[in-house]
């Protein structure tokens, strides 16, 4: 399944729900999905594999690698900062 920014413009408990039902699709069912985000707090916390692009590939890993990557810092420059974690 592809999905293009799909929680654009959404709340955040139906962003929650929606992304429960991709988890449950993903494990229970085996389906693969590949989701376009600019939402990086969706990474740390729904994603397996990590690729970041523009206009050619920077990364492409597991989350944990991304997490420790010096990829990280570069999507974050300035004055911010992402904690990768698992629920």
């Amino acid at each position: 399944m592809f999905l293009d920014e799909p929680t654009a413009g959404v709340d955040a408990e139906t962003q929650a729900r929606f992304y429960e039902m991709l988890a449950a699709l993903n494990q229970k069912k085996g389906l693969t999905i590949v989701l376009i985000t600019h939402d990086i707090g969706v990474i740390t916390k729904h994603v397996n594999k990590v690729a970041c692009l523009n206009q050619r590939l920077f990364f492409h890993g597991t989350h944990e690698d991304f997490c420790s990557s010096s990829m990280v810092q570069e999507l974050l420059q300035g004055e911010h900062h992402l904690v990768c974690h698992r629920h």
